[in-house]
């Protein structure tokens, strides 16, 4: 009987401890994080914050993502606009919303954007802000590269994003943000 009850005992504990055990399945960690913030400035004047998220993942991890981003920022316009007329004293309030495909690797993407801003210009005269005036709407539009990291942190847990390129209506840019 003591025989018995120490063999039940000891196939108790082990079958305990076997079901336990957990088999781990080392999977690939997806850390490109869906929301982006960053500060872009460009030659034309514009100094721009803009917010950022992933909508769409296409394909495996490396194909690529379709991304919404929304900017807003002020613009301060060249001294001579296109037309000739002296507009040094122009500052623009500005809000885009563009839709852009990021193609994925593994820190290095080319990144291409399509959507609209709106501009609403102040005149200043004399000191005075002059408001009021009519918004205007256009395109815009943007490819770049963009430098987005995984491991290494800005913040503690926070990658480093840094993007540059070509567009319009900024002409060249810079950005420096973070993902989350």
């Amino acid at each position: 009987m003591k025989r018995i009850f120490i063999s039940v005992f000891f196939f108790t504990i082990i079958t305990k401890v076997i079901i336990c055990q957990e088999i781990q399945i080392n999977e690939p960690e997806n850390n490109f994080r869906k929301n982006m913030v960053y500060l872009t400035g460009s030659i034309s004047g514009y100094y721009l914050l803009n917010y950022e998220r992933q909508v769409y993942k296409i394909g495996k991890e490396k194909d690529g993502s379709l991304n919404i981003a929304v900017t807003f920022g002020r613009c301060k316009e060249f001294a001579l606009s296109f037309n000739g007329h002296d507009r040094s004293d122009q500052k623009v309030t500005t809000l885009m919303v563009s839709a852009s495909f990021i193609s994925r690797g593994n820190k290095s993407h080319i990144e291409s954007a399509a959507g609209i801003f709106l501009n609403s210009e102040e005149l200043v005269v004399s000191g005075i802000g002059v408001s009021g005036l009519a918004p205007k709407i256009g395109p815009c539009v943007s490819l770049g590269y963009r430098f987005q990291t995984k491991k290494f942190q800005f913040m503690k847990y926070t990658p480093f994003i840094f993007r540059t390129g070509i567009g319009y209506p900024q002409i060249v840019y810079l950005s420096f943000g973070f993902a989350f």
